[in-house]
């Protein structure tokens, strides 16, 4: 016959093993941003009247990204975004509104900046 001594600490060895592998198993889920990556955050403000209703479209290449943001202060940010230069473009705007300064603009990601941000102004008449 066992005696209650000699089975307590199998079973404390056991819960603690179980612990240790439900912990381990946890941390490999969390998902972790890769080194050699950065984030991209594109803001858009947009003057004139009627501009609440509008969406454009945002692009950034090589990364492959295309999504779509309010015209009034949308914000877009998109992070695995791997190093070198990217082309980040504003598109879709109606006839009647034009970006101030370029549609088009090359940001950088890179150990040394992993992140970057640029704001578009739009004006609609």
């Amino acid at each position: 016959m066992m005696s209650v001594r000699s089975v307590t600490p199998a079973i404390g060895a056991a819960c603690v093993s179980l612990l240790l592998l439900s912990a381990s198993a946890c941390a490999t889920g969390l998902r972790q941003q890769r080194t050699d990556t950065g984030t991209v955050t594109v803001g858009v403000t947009t003057s004139g009247s009627g501009v609440s209703a509008l969406t454009f479209r945002v692009t950034v290449e090589p990364a492959g990204i295309s999504d779509t943001v309010k015209a009034d202060t949308g914000v877009l940010t998109r992070s695995n975004i791997p190093e070198g230069s990217h082309v980040v473009r504003l598109l879709d705007l109606p006839a009647r509104c034009r970006v101030e300064g370029p549609a088009e603009r090359t940001i950088t990601i890179s150990q040394a900046r992993r992140s970057a941000a640029l704001r578009f102004h739009v004006v609609c008449g």
